[in-house]
């Protein structure tokens, strides 16, 4: 496994344990279908969350919100 998917997983469990312990229950992680991937499923309150995780070392490529397209 690269480095980078070393720390983008780093990245998945830290927002993992940040959401289970505000009260998300995790679903599923790395759900994948035909039309991609989600990186985490909760629920929360009866509500299903679906996260996307961006895990960066710096801004210097620019922030993670601009890797989020209308496709994520």
């Amino acid at each position: 496994m690269a480095a980078k998917d070393d720390f983008g997983r780093a990245g998945e469990n830290r927002a993992v344990a940040h959401l289970s312990s505000s009260g998300y229950l995790i679903l599923d992680r790395n759900w994948r279908c035909p039309q991609g991937e989600i990186d985490i499923v909760a629920d929360h309150h009866g509500a299903l969350v679906v996260i996307e995780v961006k895990t960066r070392t710096s801004e210097a490529y620019g922030h993670p919100f601009d890797a989020i397209d209308a496709r994520k």
